[in-house]
Parts: structure tokens; sequence; C-alpha cells
């Protein structure tokens, strides 16, 4: 990525703890995005600069400033985080990876006793 163009981002705080961040190649606006302190709000490339990868150079720069979740309602946005490397428990919430998440196949991560008692009620050991 060092040979792309450097993006540049404007901020404009607002009410409520929100900011606004406009992101400019040179003269040219590229895309926005507004968060909530770690929230991302939303996140838009411009129309005719899609398939670059500034959506994910706004990302990044968004992750430096402390954004973790998101809402997602779309499924070009789940694509797009999915792509990311940000994982979603519900389909609706996604998270920026921390490396502390839960392995997925927790039930066998139990104690044997445990997966038992789960699986076999009825038998007492």
């Amino acid at each position: 990525m060092s040979d792309l163009p450097l993006l540049t981002a404007k901020e404009k705080m607002g009410d409520g703890g929100v900011t606004r961040l406009s992101y400019w190649l040179g003269s040219k606006h590229i895309g926005s995005a507004r968060i909530i302190q770690t929230t991302l709000g939303e996140i838009n490339v411009n129309k005719y600069q899609r398939r670059k990868g500034y959506g994910t150079r706004i990302l990044k720069d968004l992750e430096n400033r402390g954004v973790t979740t998101t809402l997602i309602v779309t499924d070009e946005g789940a694509a797009f985080f999915k792509e990311a490397g940000w994982i979603t428990r519900d389909g609706w919430w996604w998270t920026k990876p921390t490396g502390q998440e839960p392995h997925r196949g927790r039930i066998l991560a139990l104690p044997w006793w445990q997966v038992q008692t789960l699986f076999f009620p009825k038998i007492i050991i």
C-alpha cells in the first residue's frame, strides 16, 4: 500500500460525541464516515471511487482512531466487513477481532464431566 496516493481526512465534531470525517485524495473527495466514540455509524465511498481499495483504507484509518464495532444492515456491508476480517455473532453487529474471541467450538473445551452432563443428563458419575 505504500505506493498508493495518500488519503487525508478532515474531521468535524458534532453533537453527542459524533465525529464526521471526509476523506480526500488531493482535492478529490473520495468518501466519508461517521463515528460515535468506538462505533462506526456509516462509511461511504463515492460511487465512481469504489472497488479501488479506498473503503479498506478508510476502515484502517477508522480502526486507528479506535473504532471497534459497527451495525451492518446490508449484504454489501456485511461482505465488506467480512472481507476486512471483522466478525459477527448475530449477523447485525460486527466487531474488529481482538484475538480474545471465544472459540466457536466452545462446548468441546469444557471438562469431560460437563460435556457428559450436557449430553447424557441421566447418567450419574
